[in-house]
């Protein structure tokens, strides 16, 4: 699978990283799912609500509900998440394996110094289950789109 983001999706993902140095950001990706290829139609930033400190980050889940809602009046769907991580790698760490769903892309920003260093993008096997040990992430590749 590969994750096709938008330029102008991208800026806006890059931005909230910065902006949210040294917390986590975070949000939700909208778009479709065609021929294998993650299509992000547009990001939807979320205020990081998480209580367990700066390096955690959690949706409001009356967003994420609002967010589902409105992709399915456009005829999209919700593909995937973003979340930062300041000073530290842009892999997913044992946290994000353990909140991940099967089938959806986790676009993760590595944030240095107030500076993002690289986006990766990564996905869970269809067959894996949630919350669970097993099947690791898989890296997507990223296009980027004007």
């Amino acid at each position: 699978m590969s994750l096709l983001l938008p330029a102008a999706q991208r800026r806006i993902v890059e931005s909230e990283a910065r902006l949210s140095y040294p917390k986590e950001c975070c949000g939700v990706l909208v778009g479709e799912v065609l021929d294998g290829v993650v299509q992000v139609r547009r990001v939807v930033a979320a205020p990081n609500v998480s209580a367990a400190g700066a390096l955690r980050y959690r949706i409001d889940e009356r967003l994420l509900l609002e967010t589902h809602r409105s992709a399915r009046a456009e005829g999209l769907e919700v593909v995937g998440y973003y979340h930062s991580h300041p000073d530290g790698p842009a892999v997913p760490s044992r946290l994000d394996r353990l909140r991940a769903h099967p089938g959806l892309s986790y676009l993760i920003a590595e944030v240095r110094r107030g500076n993002v260093r690289e986006l990766s993008s990564w996905r869970l096997p269809e067959a894996s289950e949630p919350g669970g040990p097993g099947e690791e992430f898989q890296e997507e590749s990223i296009e980027s789109t004007e």
